[in-house]
């Protein structure tokens, strides 16, 4: 990731940098009074008969935020 390098700052999905933070590569930084909200939509082939497990890993985590 280019923050990572020390370039710039990045607003990301707290899901998606959930390690990254763990391993101290990043920080975080909270802003008051913005609030930010984001609707997530999930889309697949209606042939799809099982649950992909990325779309199973998303639900799981997202549920956390």
């Amino acid at each position: 990731m280019v923050v990572e390098a020390g370039y710039g700052i990045a607003l990301a999905p707290a899901c998606s940098v959930k390690e990254t933070l763990a391993q101290e590569k990043l920080a975080r930084v909270f802003v008051e009074q913005a609030e930010i909200n984001q609707s997530l939509f999930i889309c697949t082939r209606k042939v799809d008969e099982s649950e992909h497990p990325f779309i199973h890993y998303l639900k799981m985590n997202l549920i956390e935020s």
